[in-house]
């Protein structure tokens, strides 16, 4: 049973990407998705490419890729680690933080059209399934840890 619907939620979400790229100029791919776990992540401060390439799921070229192309557009920095000058820490400049800030807004503003159109009942139960579905992700990587 399990199976088969696996099988329909792959099928809707294959869909759903395909389409969600030809109605939303949002990539949140690349550059894109760097700023913003840049943005979600700056209170914890000392992001390395390593943990964006972890975090991101993309290889550590393709960081390297996107932080070098985002620094000669003067969105972030690179910093060398005071206590530990092997790390390099990534950080927003002022205008990463706008742009990335802007990026969070258009997707807030799409994902607000979107649960407009699923009605009061189903966007409150697709955030509490994405809700749940988070949790599990974080029960199974910190389960993952402990091995």
């Amino acid at each position: 049973m399990f199976t088969s619907l696996a099988h329909d939620l792959v099928t809707s979400l294959e869909n759903i990407y395909i389409n969600r790229k030809k109605l939303s100029k949002i990539n949140l791919r690349g550059e894109a998705a760097v700023l913003l776990y840049l943005l979600q992540c700056q209170e914890e401060g000392l992001i390395t490419p390593g943990k964006l390439s972890e975090a991101l799921n993309i290889s550590t070229a393709r960081v390297a890729a996107s932080l070098n192309s985002l620094e000669k557009k003067a969105l972030i920095v690179r910093v060398i680690n005071k206590k530990d000058r092997r790390q390099i820490i990534i950080t927003l400049t002022n205008n990463g933080q706008k742009q990335a800030k802007e990026l969070k807004e258009l997707q807030i503003k799409h994902l607000s059209f979107l649960l407009k159109e699923l009605g009061e009942k189903d966007a409150f139960e697709v955030i509490r399934i994405a809700k749940r579905i988070e949790k599990i992700f974080e029960k199974t990587k910190k389960e993952s840890k402990e091995e």
